[in-house]
């Protein structure tokens, strides 16, 4: 085993020309794509203008909650029914929530994105939401917070005070100044 007594000096940087964006106005919205050709995955993403900042007051983590139970299933296809198809076109469902946006994804070989996003819209269209999905899911999101707010790591200091507190994800309770922590 050799060691090496200096480090490797950077190369040069090589120009990278980026893709065209095609913007498509669609009922309901806008289509934004860029072609890279010659790659082997596609990605679809649903974004939509219904992140944290709309919840209703008193019902805060409402679209974190509703994000991951349209992992559930739809009214077609129950949870293991629509997990079996995913699985069949190697891809699964993701969805997120941030302050500003609600979105869903889907990562897939090429040839089979248009089942994916059949799936995709499949899930935001027509959502299984059985109470009983949405309670465990609510109740495993509480979990979660739980075991945040137990972490000893560093919370919001006094002198930044409920400003570094500003959520950057939905939850499952209400944030407040004394209960949530500044991001990591």
């Amino acid at each position: 085993m050799t060691l090496i007594s200096e480090r490797p000096s950077p190369g040069e940087p090589r120009s990278y020309r980026f893709p065209p964006v095609v913007r498509r106005a669609v009922a309901g919205g806008e289509v934004v794509a860029a072609h890279l050709p010659g790659q082997s995955l596609a990605v679809a993403t649903l974004l939509l203008d219904a992140g944290a900042g709309r919840e209703p007051l008193g019902r805060e983590g409402l679209a974190g909650v509703v994000a991951k139970a349209l992992e559930e299933g739809t009214t077609a296809r129950d949870t293991g029914a629509y997990a079996l198809a995913l699985e069949g076109l190697g891809t699964e469902l993701s969805t997120g929530v941030d302050w500003d946006s609600f979105r869903t994804t889907v990562q897939v070989p090429v040839d089979r994105l248009l089942p994916a996003v059949t799936l995709l819209a499949e899930a935001v269209r027509t959502p299984r939401l059985d109470p009983a999905d949405v309670e465990r899911v609510r109740d495993d999101e509480v979990t979660s917070l739980r075991m945040y707010w137990a972490n000893p790591g560093p919370g919001p200091t006094p002198r930044c005070g409920p400003t570094c507190s500003a959520p950057r994800s939905a939850t499952a309770a209400p944030w407040t100044a004394t209960r949530s922590r500044s991001p990591r």
